[in-house]
């Protein structure tokens, strides 16, 4: 949290509308995906193709979407699996 801590946006996307909550569940970045989640980042946020945290998740390995799904499913309302 140093870059949250001085007003990072947890929000803003690079290209194609990835955001840090994409990459770093793309990445398995378990602790990484649930700070992003508690100050704020959308786990509904969609790339340009429609993909969510939890998509990102499942293609990169099904480990990581177990350990992500339990990170991000309570924060999905009902738009997270596209």
């Amino acid at each position: 949290g140093i870059l949250l801590a001085y007003g990072a946006d947890v929000a803003g996307a690079g290209n194609e509308r990835v955001t840090a909550l994409l990459a770093s569940a793309e990445r398995g970045h378990e602790a990484v995906t649930k700070v992003l989640l508690e100050n704020g980042a959308n786990a509904g946020a969609a790339d340009n193709n429609g993909q969510t945290a939890l998509i990102y998740a499942a293609i990169s390995s099904s480990e990581v979407v177990t350990q992500l799904s339990s990170v991000v499913g309570p924060w999905c309302k009902g738009g997270c699996n596209r």
